[in-house]
C-alpha cells in the first residue's frame, strides 16, 4: 500500500490552522478556508486508515493469514477542539494551538491476530 500521500505538504500554514482552532474556541472569526481545512484533515485520516488496513491485509496475507482487518478514522469535533483550547487559555502555563494538536485527526485498524502479529505490524508500519 502506498503511503506517499503522507509526505504531501498541507495547503495551509500553522498560522491558518491555529486561527481555525481559535475560531472553534470562540475567540476569532471563521477563517475563509475553514471548511476546506476540515475536509482535508478528514480525507487525510480516511486515506491513512485505508492505507494502514491495506498494508496489514497484505502483510498478513504474505504469512498465509486472513484476519478480518477493519479500519476507522475520525476528526475531532469542533466543540471538542474548542473546549480543549479554551481550557488551555485558563491554564496560563500551557496554551494549546490546533497546529500543534497531534490528535486533531486519527486513524486506527483492528485485526483478529495474535499480540506478536500486532507488534510485527507496528514495526513494519514504522
Amino acid at each position: 500500500m502506498d503511503f506517499e500521500f503522507l509526505r504531501e505538504k498541507r495547503p495551509w500554514g500553522k498560522r491558518e490552522i491555529d486561527r481555525l482552532g481559535e475560531y472553534f474556541a470562540g475567540s476569532a472569526s471563521v477563517p475563509a478556508e475553514a471548511a476546506e481545512m476540515i475536509i482535508w484533515h478528514d480525507e487525510l485520516a480516511r486515506r491513512t486508515a485505508a492505507a494502514c488496513a491495506g498494508f496489514a491485509q497484505d502483510l498478513f496475507g504474505q504469512e498465509n493469514q486472513s484476519p478480518d482487518v477493519v479500519s476507522a478514522y475520525r476528526v475531532k469535533s469542533q466543540a471538542t477542539i474548542g473546549d480543549k483550547i479554551r481550557r488551555s487559555y485558563e491554564d496560563k502555563t500551557k496554551k494549546v494551538q490546533l497546529g500543534r494538536m497531534w490528535d486533531f485527526a486519527g486513524a486506527r485498524i483492528t485485526a483478529n491476530v495474535l499480540h506478536d502479529d500486532l507488534r510485527h505490524l507496528s514495526w513494519e508500519l514504522q
